[in-house]
Parts: structure tokens; sequence; C-alpha cells
């Protein structure tokens, strides 16, 4: 296969941005994008923005990931982590995920963490986004923006999802769907826009199948009572039992290891952290933990760039510390911490990190 590291394109006032701005099917064949991944990737555009295809009408894509950041502040649109606008019948897009934070600022609609908007036939399976969304337009998902007359099917989004403007049709997995199909399809991320719309935002047009899907009731802090057969709710524990998933294909397609979600067989998650491991930062880095809202652990990461004396400290909204998780030497790299809060109440707590002379802050929500 191919890696990629450290694209930089930062071109906010034009459209179709990505490796390939633009793949288009010819008459006569059926082209394929297979085994590429990107690290490290940061992208500005206008729309029509992804890490590896800005627009795709009709190219097969298999086996491809892709790690980092996208941006944009415009009204036009089609903001995905892996593909921002993915078009007909035989645009499949197959084994591929995104790990990608994806800041749509402005009034653009059609944001997902995976790809912006999915129509015209086209189908999306075995595939996965994790990174963070915010939205400032309509139609935006943890996953897709909008699915129309397509289909996604054994697909997962652990993106929580941020809307940052007015728009309603918000949902944990998809924004909207309009005559299509999602199956055998879960979430888990928060959808801070309307907390009703946990899998699904909205659905119009006919004929849309919408089955085997589940949302994470506690992790996301959502329902799904807006569109209530969009998918069904479950607690988190339920969300880690294989048994939950009625129909789903656990000899080929899904897995469920140790105590965690279904992931997908065959299909790179995330390279951020493997290749961490093997790097020194340069700078100091406090990262928001993750999931959150969470219930009842957490996940909390931090980077330091030379060996340090570090405290990570828990406290309550009032300021009284409930634990410290880290207070000793550390050694250079990237690190992560587990936080078990099933002792305490639910409600808003701070965690602070102190190594030499740096410092940070950041808040994080226990929901029971």
């Amino acid at each position: 296969g191919y890696e990629i590291e450290n694209i930089k394109i930062n071109r906010p006032n034009t459209l179709y941005g990505g490796l390939f701005g633009i793949t288009e099917k010819p008459y006569d064949a059926t082209p394929e994008i297979k085994n590429v991944g990107l690290r490290n990737i940061d992208i500005t555009g206008k729309g029509y923005v992804g890490a590896l295809i800005g627009k795709n009408s009709g190219v097969i894509v298999t086996n491809c990931y892709a790690q980092g950041k996208i941006s944009s502040n415009s009204t036009s649109g089609y903001i995905g982590g892996l593909i921002g606008s993915n078009n007909l019948t035989d645009g499949t897009v197959s084994k591929s995920s995104s790990d990608v934070d994806v800041t749509s600022s402005g009034s653009g609609n059609y944001v997902g963490g995976f790809v912006g908007r999915n129509k015209g036939g086209a189908v999306i399976s075995r595939c996965c986004s994790k990174g963070r969304i915010e939205s400032g337009g309509d139609k935006a998902g943890g996953f897709i923006g909008q699915n129309a007359t397509s289909e996604v099917n054994n697909s997962y989004s652990l993106s929580p999802v941020y809307s940052s403007g007015t728009g309603t049709n918000i949902g944990g997995f998809c924004g909207a769907v309009y005559s299509a199909t999602i199956t055998n399809c879960y979430s888990v991320g928060v959808n801070n826009a309307d907390n009703t719309k946990g899998f699904l935002g909205s659905k119009g047009g006919i004929n849309n199948v919408l089955s085997g899907n589940y949302l994470d009731t506690l992790a996301s802090g959502c329902n799904q009572s807006a569109v209530p057969e969009a998918a069904a709710g479950k607690t988190t524990a339920e969300m880690k039992t294989q048994s939950t998933y009625s129909g789903w294909d656990f000899a080929d397609t899904w897995t469920i290891e140790g105590d965690n979600y279904p992931t997908l067989k065959g299909v790179v998650v995330s390279v951020k952290e493997e290749k961490k491991n093997l790097e020194i930062p340069t700078e100091y880095v406090l990262d928001q933990n993750y999931p959150n809202p969470f219930n009842p652990t957490t996940t909390i990461r931090f980077a330091i760039p030379k060996q340090a004396h570090v405290k990570l400290t828990i406290y309550n909204i009032i300021g009284e510390e409930v634990a410290v998780l880290v207070n000793g030497n550390i050694s250079a790299g990237y690190h992560e911490v587990n936080f078990n809060a099933s002792n305490l109440s639910s409600g808003m707590y701070v965690y602070r990190i102190s190594a030499g002379s740096y410092a940070a802050v950041k808040k994080m929500l226990l929901l029971k």
C-alpha cells in the first residue's frame, strides 16, 4: 500500500480539496483507489473537501484511511473526513476509516466524520469514523451528513458531533436520510444539537430502510425519539455485548474484543497512536477527554516534549479535588490515562495537568 504524511493544503477560497480534488469514472472503465493511508493531514478548503477525495463520482475506494484535520469556513459545504461528496452507483467505498477532526464553521451543509454526502446509488460498507465533528450548517452527522438515494451498511461512528449554528438536521451517525438505506450501523458520540436525535437527525423522501441500527444512549446522552425507527437505544453495557446485535455477521464482518464496542474485521481504525508511540512531541498538549460526556469511564491523553514531573488532577465544579490520576516523573512522549467515575455523581468536572512550567485545564461532563 501507500502511506503519505503531512499533507497541508490551505485554499479557503477554492472548491475540491483533498489528495484528489475530483475523481470521475470514465465511460469504459471502473477505476479504484485502494490501500492508501494518510497521516497528519491538515486541509482547509471552501467546499467539497475530504482528506482523500473532495468529490468522487463513480470511483471505487477500498482499504483507505486518514488521520488529521479538515476545516472550512464557507457556505459551500460537502465536507467529510475521508470524502467530501460520494456519488453514483459505481462509487462503492468499503473497508475504510476516518480519524479526522472536521470543522465547518461556516453555514455550509452536508458535513460528516467520514463523508459529507452520499447520493445517487453509491454504497458505503464496512467503514467507520472517530474524529470530532463541528458544523455551523445543516445536515451534519458523526459518520455522514446526508445519505440520499444511496446505502450505508455495517459501519459505525464514535465521533462526537457539535453544532455551532442553527442546523436542525444533526445526528450522531447521520444528519438526514432521503429515500435511502442505513442498516447494521451504530453510533456512540454525543450530539449536542438535539438530544432526541442521537443516531439520525431527520428523514425525508420515500422507502427509507432503517434497520438493525443501535445507539448508545448513555455515552451519547441522547435518545432517538425524533425518528424512533432509526436506531434502538441501548446502554453502554448492552452495546458491548454481542448478543445485542441481532442479525449482525460476527463471523466475517464484525468482532467484539474484551470490554469494547464492536469493530470491523480487517479495517484500520486509527494510525495516530501507533505513530505517536515512535515520536517525541514538540510541545505540551492536553487533549479533550474521550468520550465526553461519559459514563462512567473516559480516557485523557496528554503529550510532553521532555521528561517532567506530571500531575493530573480531577476537581468537581466547586474546586474540590476528587482524584489524582498521575503524580510522578513521566518520560517524554504521548500518554493516556483512564478515569473511572463510578463513585461520583453526574455533573461537570474539571481536569488539570501541570508539567514543569506548563499547566492546562479542561472540562468534562459525567452523565449517569
